[in-house]
């Protein structure tokens, strides 16, 4: 058998054994799956305190840099429409060569489970971090998974103080989870630089 299919076996696995030993604490939506956590969240609150100043900051240029990017994404999806091609295309785990018809990019399972990880780790911690810079309650964390496959994660403001904040502060806060991904993706470009 394929190494990478006997691994996402084992992978699959593991994730069904704690789902079922933790199904109690797991809401089912069909074929959604989703569990929530609040233990942790002071940790946000320590960095808010130890990097207020950076944090500050960083909202302004997140708030550039998401309009920048929204008009970016906005100009390509339009010259895309025009030229008859596809704008955006999916990514998609794959194994064993399997190949998906239509506007997909396959990308080999563990390089897309670890990507997926670090992005949604770094997009939903973004939001929490400046979602308390500017006072806002934070419920819980939670994560989504389709069956066993994890899809999705998040963090849960109290969209009542989100929507009372002043402009810039709500900017930040949107912008943020982005913002983060981005830097995230400099770095690795940055690093692959260094290392090839």
């Amino acid at each position: 058998m394929n190494v990478e299919l006997l691994t996402m076996i084992v992978f699959f696995s593991i994730i069904g054994f704690f789902l079922w030993r933790d199904r109690k604490n797991f809401e089912f939506h069909t074929v959604i799956f989703i569990r929530r956590w609040k233990r942790g969240l002071e940790f946000i609150d320590i960095i808010i305190k130890k990097h207020s100043k950076l944090i500050k900051f960083s909202g302004y240029v997140a708030i550039v840099v998401g309009i920048l990017a929204g008009l970016i994404g906005l100009g390509i999806l339009t010259y895309s429409a025009y030229k008859g091609v596809p704008g955006a295309r999916l990514i998609l785990p794959t194994a064993g060569g399997y190949e998906y018809p239509g506007p997909v990019i396959p990308v080999p399972f563990w390089y897309w489970l670890i990507a997926i990880f670090i992005i949604l780790f770094v997009h939903e911690t973004m939001h929490a971090i400046y979602a308390r810079a500017a006072k806002v309650p934070l419920k819980n964390y939670g994560i989504m998974l389709l069956v066993l496959l994890p899809i999705g994660a998040f963090v849960e403001p109290d969209m009542k103080r989100v929507q009372r904040l002043k402009l810039s502060k709500k900017l930040s806060f949107i912008a943020a989870g982005s913002f983060g991904n981005f830097i995230t993706g400099l770095l690795f470009l940055l690093l692959g630089a260094i290392l090839v």
